[in-house]
């Protein structure tokens, strides 16, 4: 493979990563689902579903 066609891949890599938010440390992840159960914040729903994006395109990728 050419250098301009191994670049090419890692750059579609690359943006492929960058549009899933970082993923959540187990205490973001945590409060963000006591800020949903209690107190219903659909900003956490958002961001526990968004954190997840990745492994589910991982998962369903191999199908």
């Amino acid at each position: 493979m050419s250098d301009f066609a191994l670049s090419i891949n890692n750059l579609s890599r690359d943006l492929e990563v960058q549009k899933y938010p970082p993923i959540l440390t187990p205490e973001e992840e945590y409060n963000l689902a006591i800020e949903l159960f209690e107190d219903g914040s659909l900003s956490a729903a958002q961001k526990l579903v968004l954190a997840h994006m990745r492994f589910v395109a991982f998962i369903a990728h191999g199908y």
